[in-house]
C-alpha cells in the first residue's frame, strides 16, 4: 500500500515535465510553451479527503500544490481507493497532515 515514504511528489517549485513522466505531478500551468503560477505554501505531500460532487470523500494524497496566476491553490492528488490521480482546487480537500487517519 502507499503511503507519505514511498511516494512521488513535488514540492517547494513548479512541476516540470520530468516530474510529470516519473509520476511526481499530475498538471503542468503553462501558456504557449511558458511556465506560470507558483509554488503554494501548502504541505506536500500529506493525506486528505477530496469531497466529490456527491459529498463522499475519498481518501488520498497530496503530491504537488501550486499557485494559479489567480492564485487559487490547485492540488495534484492520488486517490488510495481508486489508485487514480486528479486535480482539484485546494476548498475540495479536508487536509489531514502527515499522518494517515485510521477509518
Amino acid at each position: 500500500m502507499m503511503n507519505l515514504r514511498t511516494f512521488k511528489f513535488v514540492a517547494g517549485r513548479l512541476a516540470n515535465e520530468q516530474d510529470i513522466n516519473n509520476g511526481a505531478a499530475v498538471f503542468l500551468q503553462q501558456v504557449e510553451g511558458r511556465r506560470i503560477g507558483e509554488p503554494s505554501d501548502i504541505l506536500v505531500p500529506q493525506y486528505a479527503y477530496l469531497t466529490n460532487e456527491d459529498g463522499s470523500k475519498e481518501l488520498g494524497i497530496i503530491i504537488q500544490a501550486e499557485k494559479a496566476p489567480n492564485k487559487d491553490d490547485i492540488i495534484g492528488f492520488y486517490s488510495l481507493a481508486k489508485d487514480d490521480f486528479s486535480v482539484a482546487l485546494l476548498n475540495e480537500f479536508q487536509l489531514l497532515g502527515k499522518n494517515k487517519p485510521r477509518h
